[in-house]
């Protein structure tokens, strides 16, 4: 990726990022930055496992598709593209 492809998905992210509900952050949060798996972060939360899997599933879908909303750029199509076979 291209330094200016970079900040483009950066920004892309950004703006996608801010427009997932505090519930949605927090849960990929856990997962993203904090390297937690479904039992810890459910720890965390005070929910079961299941019930964190869900909202992460949810969290996802809400980031790629508030990323669709963004005006297209070769950054943004990059990180709408689900790859084949993924449910997530």
């Amino acid at each position: 990726m291209l330094d200016a492809d970079l900040v483009a998905w950066r920004v892309d992210l950004a703006r996608a990022w801010s427009r997932l509900s505090a519930v949605h952050q927090e849960a990929l949060a856990l997962t993203v930055w904090d390297g937690l798996d479904a039992p810890r972060a459910a720890q965390v939360l005070g929910i079961s496992p299941v019930a964190y899997r869900l909202r992460l599933s949810r969290a996802r879908k809400a980031l790629r598709a508030h990323t669709k909303a963004l005006p297209q750029t070769p950054a943004t199509r990059a990180v709408t593209a689900t790859p084949r076979g993924s449910s997530a």
